[in-house]
């Protein structure tokens, strides 16, 4: 028998081992959902086939199955860690694998089936819940949850303060934006504060750091100074800062991430820009591998400013970070909006506090999100370095 034709068991789910075009390599993908398996911090996870992982398999025994992973010269073994499947370089745990003559087509068609029906189950509960119970009705969040999001209401009004006294502007982005436009403050799930700024605003503010010691970023000097910030934090968005996030075990105050936003030339159509962009990116994701953090910063700067407009165009964009090569061109497109969108800027109460929000803001959170008065896939904060008291 082949040994691609045969399906690795992973907990409940069940995937195939296709054959990639490199030789020696494969990748798996379940048999239930068409997904290929990826990685997001050493997590094997279900994603689209542009995010798959190529895999080297190494068959222990008939129904055993070791799948590893080559990076940087290094191979990585999958392993299962209470109950997560993760790729470690110190641990290698094999995992069960089944002949295709074992996977019996009428199980296959009644899982999927029960899937069918489970999802339709969720969807109904969803709408209950929309027509019934909007998302706007939704108490404020309690407990921890709650305290972190009044810490980080204030200190977006201490940043408010040092931005207004030295001209420097910005707006509510993302979830800050849609919590001021549907609570008047946090969503009551959120945990964070996203704000925007165009990028001559962003060098203004990076130039007050040096004169208070209240706010930090996390410019690049080298990751080995991430742990031993203190205090106020105020996160420029890169790499990095995801790292900061889940340092010792969420135990520092509030932060803000900064989305910096840039000119799209006005001699670039939209796919010109990101054609632009996705050739850089392909540079920048090797540099980010093999010489860090500090030096992808320094060329994506270099390189964003080869293709950004000095003065105002008809376009803003995220910044070339957001292109991500393996969910382009909706990535980079999700990030990109008409300037006469944002500017001029209006205010809106989040939090008991004015702040800055796009002009057309309705419009600007529609292309963000779509029906954003809907209820998301998950109701939890996006990060996972505090606990949290449920807040329904």
């Amino acid at each position: 028998m082949d040994k691609y034709d045969k399906y690795v068991k992973i907990g409940s789910n069940c995937y195939g081992i296709e054959p990639c075009s490199e030789k020696d390599r494969y990748c798996l993908v379940n048999i239930f959902t068409k997904e290929y398996i990826g990685l997001r911090h050493k997590e094997l996870m279900n994603v689209r086939r542009m995010s798959r992982r190529k895999f080297v398999l190494k068959f222990v025994e008939n129904d055993k199955v070791l799948i590893q992973y080559p990076t940087d010269g290094k191979i990585l073994s999958a392993g299962i860690t209470k109950g997560k499947c993760l790729l470690s370089a110190d641990k290698s745990t094999p995992f069960d694998c089944i002949s295709s003559e074992n996977v019996s087509h009428e199980l296959l068609g009644k899982a999927i089936d029960s899937i069918s029906a489970l999802s339709t189950e969720i969807q109904n509960i969803r709408n209950i819940l929309q027509y019934n119970f909007p998302p706007s009705n939704v108490p404020q969040a309690v407990g921890k949850l709650r305290q972190y999001q009044e810490e980080n209401a204030r200190f977006l009004a201490e940043f408010d303060n040092l931005c207004s006294k030295q001209g420097i502007s910005f707006w509510l982005t993302a979830g800050t934006l849609l919590g001021a436009v549907r609570h008047k403050g946090f969503i009551p799930w959120d945990d964070d504060v996203d704000v925007c700024m165009m990028a001559d605003d962003f060098q203004k503010l990076k130039a007050c750091f040096s004169e208070q010691k209240r706010f930090f970023t996390t410019e690049p000097n080298g990751d080995q100074t991430l742990s031993d910030i203190k205090g106020m934090v105020l996160i420029d968005f890169y790499p990095g800062s995801y790292k900061l996030k889940m340092l010792n075990n969420g135990e520092f105050e509030p932060f803000i991430d900064i989305f910096v936003n840039y000119n799209v030339p006005a001699d670039h159509t939209l796919d010109d820009q990101y054609k632009a962009i996705k050739t850089i990116k392909r540079n920048l994701d090797e540099i980010l591998q093999k010489e860090g953090v500090a030096r992808y910063k320094e060329t994506l700067i270099s390189e964003q400013n080869k293709i950004t407009s000095a003065g105002k165009t008809e376009f803003v964009y995220w910044g070339m970070q957001f292109a991500r090569i393996e969910r382009a061109p909706k990535n980079f497109y999700k990030f990109v909006f008409p300037t006469e969108d944002i500017f001029p800027l209006t205010r809106l109460t989040f939090e008991n506090h004015e702040f800055n929000v796009p002009k057309n803001y309705v419009k600007h959170l529609t292309d963000m999100y779509g029906d954003f008065n809907s209820y998301p896939n998950k109701l939890a904060p996006k990060h996972n370095f505090r606990e949290v008291t449920p807040c329904l």
